[in-house]
C-alpha cells in the first residue's frame, strides 16, 4: 500500500488510498484517452500534470513492490593460487621456447619465403665466396622451354654479358646476396 502522501496523486485519477497499481494504471490510460489529438494551452498542462502524477504514483508503488528472492547468486571469483599461477607461467615459457626451437629448426625454409631480390643485387652460391652475377629481373611467369612456366630472375654472369633464367626457387634457396664493404 503506498504511503498517504500519494492521496492528493490518486484523486487526480478519481481513486481513493488502496487502489492498486493496475487500477492506477487503467485509470491514467483511460484518462489519457479522453485527451483530443489536437491539445490547447491548457489541455496541454492538464496532460502534464497526469503524466507528472502517474510518473510519481508509478515510482511509489515500484519501491513498495515486495521484491523477489531468487535462488541465483553471482558466482564468487575463484582465487587463483601461487601454485597455479606458476603453472600457468611454466607453461607459457614452455610453448615460448618450442615456438622459438620450431623457427630456428626451419630458418631456411621461413628464410626462402621472406627474401627477395630486386634488379641490381648481386648475388652467390652458399658454398661460394665469389659473386655469381647481378639480377636483373623478376619474371613471373618465365617459360623455360621444358615444364610449365614459373617464376624466375634473369642473373647476368660476373665478369661476362651473358644473361641466364634461373627458378625463383634455386636463386632463393641456393644463393645470398653479397655483401658490400
Amino acid at each position: 500500500m503506498p504511503p498517504l502522501h500519494l492521496e492528493p496523486y490518486l484523486k487526480q485519477f478519481g481513486l481513493k488510498p488502496g487502489a492498486t497499481f493496475q487500477q492506477v494504471t487503467a485509470r491514467y490510460f483511460a484518462c489519457l484517452e479522453e485527451f483530443p489529438p489536437k491539445m490547447d494551452a491548457k489541455q496541454k498542462a492538464e496532460k502534464e500534470r497526469f503524466d507528472h502524477a502517474y510518473a510519481i504514483l508509478k515510482r511509489a508503488y515500484k519501491s513498495e513492490a515486495p521484491r523477489e528472492r531468487t535462488a541465483w547468486k553471482p558466482a564468487k571469483k575463484p582465487r587463483v593460487s601461487m601454485r597455479s599461477k606458476a603453472i600457468t607461467a611454466g607453461i607459457v615459457v614452455a610453448l615460448a621456447a618450442g615456438v622459438g626451437i620450431l623457427l630456428a629448426m626451419n630458418y631456411s625454409e621461413i628464410k626462402v619465403r621472406v627474401s627477395n631480390y630486386e634488379a641490381g643485387d648481386v648475388v652467390r652460391w652458399n658454398d661460394s665466396s665469389t659473386p655469381y652475377g647481378k639480377i636483373l629481373q623478376y619474371s613471373e611467369s618465365h617459360s623455360f622451354g621444358v615444364g610449365q612456366p614459373g617464376p624466375a630472375y634473369e642473373i647476368q654472369l660476373d665478369g661476362t654479358t651473358e644473361a641466364v633464367w634461373i627458378s625463383e626457387r634455386v636463386v632463393e634457396k641456393a644463393m645470398v646476396a653479397v655483401r658490400s664493404n
